[in-house]
């Protein structure tokens, strides 16, 4: 087993510039193994600056092919479309749109599915019940 490294940045910039270089190699990494690479995206402030950071920190970001790029949400709520609360809109704005992404790659829950309900329901588990949920 290897030992963990804990490695600290003096800033949230700089650490988002360094996760989007991190993130750039594993994508051109995955491809080159497997020729697709699947990306789970989160917001808040460290995960949206880092997605801006992947396209002027590392000049590497233009031999992707983004063409070949599975985005997941990661941590997405059920809120209605357009809501201040939703993380798509920010990686869309900040990366997704700048980008030759293919849409079908998206992963589209959310704009689909209106409740976690429904989500459960599409990919086959029994929903659950409200005693169970409390």
């Amino acid at each position: 087993m290897t030992a963990d490294t804990v490695i600290v940045h003096p800033d949230a910039d700089t650490l988002a510039a360094a996760v989007a270089s991190r993130l750039i190699t594993g994508i051109l990494d995955a491809q080159s193994r497997r020729g697709v690479a699947h990306i789970a995206l989160t917001g808040g402030r460290i995960g949206t600056a880092t997605l801006a950071a992947t396209l002027v920190s590392d000049p590497a970001y233009r031999a992707v092919d983004w063409g070949k790029v599975d985005f997941w949400w990661s941590d997405e709520r059920f809120v209605p479309a357009g809501d201040a609360d939703r993380n798509d809109a920010a990686a869309f704005r900040v990366m997704l749109d700048k980008l030759p992404v293919d849409p079908q790659r998206v992963e589209d829950t959310l704009r689909r599915d209106k409740s976690i309900v429904e989500v459960q329901v599409r990919i086959g588990k029994r929903p659950a019940m409200r005693a169970e949920q409390e």
